[in-house]
């Protein structure tokens, strides 16, 4: 019933037992899983119930990367400062502005540009302005302004003293995310980096797990008749510290130093549907009222290891209670 010298296990070997025991109860947690859809904000932490795929690509269309000037390339590799190139200013591009008007383009007697804005949407490479192929940065140009303030007649042009290269500062539409795209498998957990791209795409919510329901004991007599003036340390922290890894903990109180009571209120919480795991603290090392063990054994447990070569931490102890039907459910003792 105790653990022996040779039966104490290493961390590593205790890590692959429990990711085996995962295995054979993962099943019946999934099926158990109705699952919630909560606001993204709330969403940090879950793990995902389904995968969230991106409905489009983004950017959906060619955008700049900068503030700067929305030019020609071809028209620029030979621009140096003893031979600048001018450009006409014949609009701004904003996000989310419409199209600019290319009407008079002929007229001006010098090659075409446009502000254009981070984010702001450039021609489309078939249209009249489909030659704007890349940006130039407010840095790397001079901005001449021409005409009286005071008059409609009032334009500007940029000049350029260097090649601009092809699709400079330009964001090529599906280059950050494709469209069908899985940007969260179901089984992740959600992080906050899942945030920013799934609103990017307009998910509101998204649909997770429901959280693994932990119930926790502490064990001792000392706790159940309130003999002693020992605090109770363990309880508190498995409590907080399973809520912090994303489960909802409940404290079910104190169990006594008596084989038969431990044995009956592992089975039957087990069978409740309640709690998805099990927790105890105490008792479970080779004292004299060290029970778990043998409560363990009076239920038919499966125990997958009991002591590991760490310290502290050496008596720990994990199993599987049998169910029936092959399912098993997954106790701890520390």
């Amino acid at each position: 019933m105790s653990p022996s010298a040779g039966s104490v296990e290493t961390w590593l070997i205790a890590i692959k037992k429990l990711q085996h025991a995962a295995n054979e109860t993962r099943d019946r947690w999934i099926c158990n899983q109705p699952g919630e859809r909560v606001p993204l904000k709330d969403a940090v932490g879950r793990i995902a119930l389904t995968d969230c795929i991106s409905p489009e690509c983004t950017p959906q269309f060619d955008t700049s990367a900068m503030d700067g000037f929305a030019v020609s390339s071809l028209a620029t590799k030979d621009a140096s400062l003893t031979h600048p190139v001018q450009f006409r200013v014949i609009g701004t591009i904003t996000p989310g502005s419409g199209c600019l008007d290319d009407s008079g383009i002929a007229a001006y007697g010098m090659e075409p540009c446009a502000e254009i804005m981070t984010g702001g949407r450039f021609p489309d490479r078939a249209g009249p302005l489909g030659q704007l192929d890349a940006c130039v940065r407010v840095e790397d140009i001079t901005i001449a302004i021409y005409g009286n303030s005071n008059s409609m007649e009032q334009w500007r042009s940029i000049i350029v003293t260097k090649p601009v290269q092809p699709n400079a500062h330009r964001r090529i539409a599906g280059n950050d995310i494709q469209c069908s795209e899985v940007l969260v498998k179901a089984g992740q957990r959600i992080s906050s980096s899942h945030i920013m791209p799934l609103s990017s795409l307009g998910f509101q919510d998204t649909e997770v797990m429901r959280k693994l329901r932990v119930g926790i004991w502490s064990t001792g007599n000392e706790f159940v008749t309130k003999s002693a003036s020992i605090a109770d340390v363990n309880g508190p922290f498995l409590q907080a510290a399973s809520t912090e890894y994303g489960a909802e903990a409940d404290f079910l109180g104190y169990l006594s130093d008596d084989v038969q009571s431990l044995s009956q209120s592992f089975h039957s919480h087990a069978l409740s549907d309640k709690w998805d795991v099990l927790i105890t603290s105490g008792a479970v090392s080779i004292g004299k009222f060290d029970f778990i063990r043998a409560a363990l054994d009076g239920c038919g447990a499966k125990v997958i290891f009991h002591g590991l070569n760490i310290r502290p931490g050496h008596p720990v102890l994990f199993a599987l209670i049998n169910l029936g039907n092959s399912s098993l459910f997954p106790i701890f003792d520390n």
